[in-house]
């Protein structure tokens, strides 16, 4: 009876044993659209690249190559296991471009044009707690639907943007965790409410007609009173005088600030060149005169070629249609994104920058005392 019961056990074990690895050999399939999309005369216009051979590469799959993309620009791929690499032999290019990982059956629709600039990113880390940030920025070169968005912050950010042909100040706070919502307490020459997308908040746009090839320093500070939690966003152009632009707040006790980043970002994936300077940021310690200065810049960027885009899909650090730099003086960090393609540069990112600049800024005030 023992033996019996060893038999139907092995039996058993054996036919899942078979039905896992069954599973495992037919893996999982996926289905790719080669696209190019194009806005003539305002109206979107999708173009399908044919004859295109793909490739696939992976840890646990054998590398191999499929297609050519057929006349609606697109390949089915299938008995994928794990993360795996899509590459695609684009007119103009020696070796394929590798615009696609994947992980899960799906339909994936790819760029075989740039079709965005690179997100550029630069983070600058303090060691404590700050109740004012500063930086100093400077457009190279303006690009339609940019933002540059020179203050992030756990709750918040701000910075420049180029919307619609005008240029304005964007101030933003995130809902908090629990639900609550910033209060839009003032906004100078603009308008304020609700936002969505990527979470909801609230945000002032200020309009400012800022310039090309000028130095602006951006000032956020925060402070608590009457049971409130207040950001104030400051602007001044080189050898220009302080103008307060917008407050918000929320209705509890919020965060200060622990370091800054920047971003510049093709909003509407335009990819037209577009580029900036960042110099100068700065940290003031919490209930104190003392400021902290940033001086290390760690410059990174993303990339989305599959739409839509998502963080599941992103490249991190490319070295394709973006650019970065030093200035020789060491007085600033230049980041420059967009109107190219899939050409490598060689250069190496995530870099860091070390800039030669004073132990604080150079106004030094609390602009609401």
């Amino acid at each position: 009876m023992g033996k019996i019961k060893l038999l139907v056990a092995i039996l058993i074990l054996g036919t899942l044993a078979g039905c896992v690895d069954g599973n495992v050999l037919d893996g999982y399939e996926i289905t790719i659209n080669l696209i190019e999309r194009s806005k003539p005369e305002g109206h979107e216009q999708e173009i399908p690249w044919s004859d295109v051979k793909v490739f696939y590469s992976g840890t646990r799959v054998k590398s191999g190559e499929a297609g050519p993309t057929n006349e609606q620009g697109r390949v089915t791929i299938g008995a994928l296991r794990g993360e795996v690499h899509i590459s695609f032999l684009l007119d103009g290019y020696e070796t394929p471009i590798h615009l696609l990982t994947v992980k899960q059956a799906g339909h994936y629709e790819v760029s075989p044009v740039a079709r965005m600039a690179p997100n550029m990113y630069i983070d600058c880390m303090g060691d404590g707690e700050y109740d004012v940030i500063s930086i100093d920025w400077y457009c190279e070169e303006d690009a339609p639907e940019t933002y540059w968005a020179v203050h992030n912050w756990e709750t918040g950010y701000a910075g420049f943007q180029c919307v619609d042909g005008r240029h304005v100040l964007l101030m933003s706070l995130w809902d908090l965790d629990d639900g609550t919502e910033p209060i839009i307490e003032w906004v100078k020459d603009g308008h304020s409410g609700r936002f969505g997308g990527e979470g909801t908040g609230a945000q002032l746009l200020t309009e400012y007609p800022w310039k090309e090839k000028t130095w602006y320093t951006m000032r956020i500070q925060t402070w608590a009173a009457d049971e409130k939690t207040y950001y104030e966003q400051w602007i001044r152009e080189e050898e220009g005088e302080w103008i307060r632009t917008g407050l918000l707040s929320y209705p509890s006790i919020g965060p200060r600030f622990s370091g800054t980043s920047m971003f510049q970002e093709d909003f509407t994936y335009n990819n037209a060149s577009r580029s900036c300077r960042i110099r100068n940021a700065y940290g003031r310690y919490y209930g104190t005169t003392s400021w902290d200065s940033w001086d290390t810049y760690l410059v990174s960027n993303t990339y989305f070629a599959a739409h839509p885009s998502d963080w599941n899909h992103v490249f991190w650090n490319i070295d394709y249609n973006a650019d970065w730099d030093i200035d020789v003086n060491l007085g600033y960090v230049w980041l420059q994104s967009g109107g190219g393609q899939f050409t490598s540069s060689g250069k190496r990112i995530p870099i860091t920058y070390v800039l030669d600049q004073p132990a604080q800024p150079l106004d030094g005030r609390w602009l609401t005392d």
